[in-house]
């Protein structure tokens, strides 16, 4: 019977040995890879909604990858890291935070300009690609927040909502859980 505790014993700290990078102590590091993942597969889905289904996306659109992405990316490094210094724990919570924020602002800001009426509805402006090509970055910022018709069209729904009302409810999960975050690093677990 001994044998095979100690054969048991030896399996688990050969396997803790193999996977350090994995090593889910502490409820953190679990909302860190959560986070990752759900940026992961929101991205996954911009990714198919545009190549499967054909869904070009608008200049806000982009930008909101452009949050997602960065979101997925800081909490992917913060969960690898796996950090017990409190000054790393508020980095990556201050990264997380401005991606979730900032996409919380263009969700929102693209959700406004689809329910504007059709008459003040901003014309259609250039591409992205265009845009950041030849403007400088302040320039490509505002005008890409001033908005175009492109945004303001709803060319997909799920339950009724367009995509950008999606990504509103999806960046305040996000922001909800880098909050969780914020409040675990405080409490000190």
């Amino acid at each position: 019977m001994s044998d095979k505790i100690d054969e048991m014993r030896a399996a688990n700290d050969t396997f803790k040995a193999l996977t350090p990078a994995i090593d889910t102590k502490g409820p953190s590091r679990l909302v860190w890879l959560a986070i990752a993942l759900f940026c992961a597969a929101g991205m996954g889905y911009a990714i198919y909604a545009e190549k499967v289904l054909g869904l070009m996306p608008c200049n806000l659109c982009m930008l909101q990858r452009g949050s997602m992405s960065a979101l997925g990316i800081v909490s992917f490094i913060a969960f690898l890291h796996g950090s017990k210094t409190k000054i790393f724990q508020y980095f990556y919570i201050a990264l997380a935070n401005l991606a979730a924020l900032s996409g919380l602002i263009l969700a929102g800001r693209h959700v406004w300009l689809q329910h504007l009426p059709a008459d003040k509805v901003p014309a259609c402006g250039p591409p992205f690609d265009y845009l950041v090509s030849n403007f400088a970055f302040l320039e490509v910022v505002q005008e890409i927040f001033s908005g175009s018709g492109d945004c303001a069209e709803i060319k997909w729904q799920f339950l009724g909502f367009s995509m950008p009302e999606c990504l509103l409810a999806v960046f305040f999960a996000l922001f909800v859980g880098v909050q969780i975050q914020l409040i675990k690093t405080i409490k000190g677990n």
